[in-house]
């Protein structure tokens, strides 16, 4: 039997390929920077457009510039006063929760063994469910995680710094920016991106207002709180649910599961009185704090927050999160005001008159 010759495949095309090929990994490269440097430009004009309110009442004694330098200083020396006096005591207590986080474990798995002694048909459940491990690993991924995000400190600061050069030249000088935006868009339409400016703007004051207040106030509230029911490392706790308030419907929820953990590793009917304190504060925030402060300024569906929440944290994580309900509210003016009635519209702009588009100039 004769031997085969080997065959040969040869492409004809190849060097184009590799061209291509080249050419993609260029493209998504060029993507991914253009991608970073939206987002740190959109941050800087987010906090511009929140700080506008405060400039604007300072700029009747002085210039704007001098007025957005000023309330740089001031946000400065408050940030200091924090990293000073708030920011290490918050450390020293999550150190001592992530090295304590495996002997919580031990005694919460020792809880439910005792639990699972009253009720046998638990037993096999508690002990094959490894919760001990499970929760253990949390302290140790605690410590790595803090480790890693040592290695980018120098990245972060350079973002910062990026944030707050564009926050303070966009919020030193903002007409050029408004007027490029403005001018990109047909004339005929020019009224109605100044509205839609107009009301993005409002929508993300209102937004800070409200968090700010609400964050504040279950701050305070849940550290007061869980110190007088003796709960430990209140101060992280309180600051923790605070930051959750930034997270709608699912951040109170996430915020007020590790003080229940912690308290059950030591007193069980303690934990059950931290968990009725929190369900009794997100009472009285659903009741009395939210209708007050957020219903009335943004009125916005929970499920389409809740969309944007889980979009934006995909896309962007943490910062993502944060911001999903400005981001929601903002497409809200614009499909508001893309798709409203000639009616509306003229009533809109009777309440609210839009400068003309020369005032920009």
């Amino acid at each position: 039997m004769a031997e085969q010759e080997p065959r040969v495949v040869r492409l004809a095309n190849a060097p184009q390929i590799a061209l291509w090929a080249l050419a993609a990994v260029l493209a998504l490269r060029l993507v991914d920077a253009v991608a970073q440097a939206a987002v740190i430009f959109l941050t800087g004009l987010f906090f511009a457009v929140v700080l506008d309110p405060a400039i604007r009442r300072v700029r009747r004694y002085v210039s704007r510039p001098v007025a957005v330098m000023g309330l740089v200083l001031i946000l400065a020396v408050a940030a200091a006063l924090v990293v000073r006096f708030v920011i290490p005591p918050i450390l020293e207590q999550s150190r001592e929760l992530a090295l304590n986080v495996p002997a919580y474990a031990q005694r919460i798995q020792a809880r439910f063994e005792e639990l699972a002694q009253e009720h046998p048909e638990l037993r096999e459940q508690v002990r094959g469910s490894q919760l001990a491990d499970a929760l253990a690993s949390v302290g140790r991924v605690a410590l790595e995680s803090v480790a890693r995000a040592s290695v980018s400190v120098v990245q972060g600061l350079f973002a910062a710094l990026l944030v707050v050069l564009v926050t303070v030249y966009t919020a030193a000088d903002p007409r050029p920016l408004l007027r490029g935006m403005v001018m990109a868009v047909p004339p005929r339409r020019r009224r109605v991106a100044l509205r839609i400016l107009a009301g993005i703007s409002e929508q993300l004051q209102a937004w800070v207002r409200a968090t700010g207040w609400l964050m504040l106030a279950i701050g305070v509230s849940a550290t007061l709180g869980l110190w007088a029911l003796g709960v430990k490392s209140p101060l992280l706790f309180g600051v923790l649910a605070g930051i959750g308030e930034a997270v709608p419907t699912i951040g109170p929820i996430v915020t007020a599961i590790p003080p229940i953990l912690v308290t059950l590793a030591d007193d069980p009917m303690r934990a059950l009185w931290v968990a009725v304190f929190f369900i009794a504060l997100q009472q009285a925030e659903n009741h009395l704090l939210v209708p007050r402060i957020m219903a009335t300024t943004l009125k916005l569906h929970v499920i389409s927050v809740l969309f944007f929440v889980l979009v934006m944290g995909t896309l962007l994580g943490p910062l993502g999160i944060l911001l999903s309900t400005p981001v929601c509210a903002s497409l809200k003016v614009v499909y508001r005001e893309l798709h409203a009635s000639p009616e509306r519209r003229r009533s809109r702009r009777a309440a609210r008159p839009a400068p003309a588009p020369e005032e920009l100039s």
